[in-house]
């Protein structure tokens, strides 16, 4: 049989695709044999002693001769390939050369977990250039993964790190696929995202989380409350174990009640935490709370800093001569602010003479700069030439009214 289209699966469930979309499942009664198979599969082109196989494959087993003992199982696992027609020239498949042992694959053999590298390496080369097609690669590699790495030799020594290797490789390909996906605010992919990741790892709780912080910033609240309660509870019926600081921060989010974010306040069915048109968000100060405290999340895990600024207009620095011209003053401060503002910036007018603004991805120099360039423009205007306003980083923000 030519091997052309051969695919192997070890992701999951081991199996064999053939060219004409046959599956095949190794027997029980070969079940050693096929352990050899996959051993060699695993070194991936690389040779392996008759020791090591010994010492790896069939450790339960004490051989007086181990180099006559894994030279007869090459031979029957070869005359088994042969038998079962799966590839091409079976018996020169595994190939002996300088003591070792070896699989010797035509390259139209397709193997996952190699698949599965060779899209997170193209990924992690152009995710800063070429983001869009980053996504592609993140992409095809979460669909490879479809769980455990050779689950039917799940007690194996040899199989355990290669198990942890490649669940590791899934996690940070959700994560990347997920941060990509929140730069393009695209939060409906990063929900459905982690729901399918969630079914193949469901006790990974950092997908837990991610979940539900996206369902908040598309207004989803309820939903994520339960995810939150469901999460909790069967962590607790499986482990046996409480909430970890992590979950808990998620709770306290929650607390809060936050309501849906909406992006067109004629069509209340339209809700996402920012705007997609130019400039900054205009929002009111609950909104304002629910975006700052999933920017903060967001921010703890990744390590970047997050800067949320105060200017109050009711200090004792400016006097206004009527209250007509302080609410003109705001206003136009208000109108600098959401225009000069990047797109992903976010504004908010709090107790009418507060402005809080949110810098989005920027440390505290970028902010104190874009600050400076916003005052700049305001002042030089004759109608607030006289105007002195302070600008202040907030540790910590007032919780809406009301909470």
């Amino acid at each position: 049989m030519d091997g052309q289209g051969i695919k192997i699966n070890t992701l999951g469930q081991f199996r064999i695709v053939m060219p004409n979309g046959n599956e095949y499942f190794p027997s029980g009664r070969s079940t050693r044999l096929w352990s050899l198979f996959k051993l060699l599969l695993v070194n991936n082109n690389k040779g392996i002693t008759a020791d090591a196989i010994v010492e790896n494959a069939y450790t339960q087993i004490d051989y007086v001769d181990p180099h006559n003992a894994v030279q007869n199982m090459i031979y029957r696992l070869r005359k088994l390939l042969a038998t079962e027609s799966i590839f091409e020239n079976s018996k020169d498949i595994i190939t002996y050369n300088d003591g070792c042992y070896k699989l010797d694959f035509t390259k139209d053999i397709w193997i996952d977990f190699i698949e599965l590298e060779k899209s997170l390496e193209t990924a992690d080369a152009i995710i800063k250039d070429n983001p869009l097609k980053a996504i592609d690669h993140y992409r095809n590699a979460f669909s490879i993964y479809g769980g455990d790495f050779l689950p039917e030799l799940y007690y194996e020594d040899w199989v355990v790190p290669k198990r942890i290797f490649y669940r590791s490789l899934y996690l940070k390909t959700i994560l990347n696929l997920s941060n990509l996906y929140a730069d393009q605010k695209a939060y409906d992919n990063i929900i459905q995202l982690c729901q399918k990741g969630l079914t193949i790892e469901p006790f990974e709780e950092e997908i837990h989380i991610q979940l539900i912080e996206n369902l908040i910033r598309v207004g989803k609240v309820r939903q994520a409350k339960n995810h939150y309660e469901n999460t909790i509870t069967a962590f607790a019926k499986e482990f046996g174990i409480q909430p970890t600081q992590e979950m808990l921060k998620m709770a306290d989010l929650l607390k809060i009640e936050l309501v849906p974010i909406q992006i067109d306040r004629r069509d209340p069915s339209k809700t996402m935490v920012y705007e997609e048109n130019s400039g900054a968000f205009l929002c009111d100060y609950r909104d304002f709370y629910t975006i700052y405290n999933l920017e903060k999340r967001k921010c703890e895990r990744s390590g970047d800093a997050v800067c949320p600024i105060c200017i109050d207009f009711d200090d004792e620095i400016n006097v206004f001569e009527s209250d007509v011209r302080k609410d003109s003053t705001i206003e136009g401060f208000k109108e600098i602010l959401v225009k000069d503002l990047r797109k992903g910036d976010v504004v908010s007018l709090h107790n009418n003479t507060q402005f809080y603004i949110l810098l989005h991805k920027a440390e505290y120099q970028i902010v104190k700069l874009v600050m400076k360039r916003i005052m700049e423009k305001f002042t030089a205007l004759n109608a607030f030439k006289d105007m002195v306003l302070e600008v202040n980083v907030c540790t910590r923000l007032p919780k809406p009214n009301g909470k």
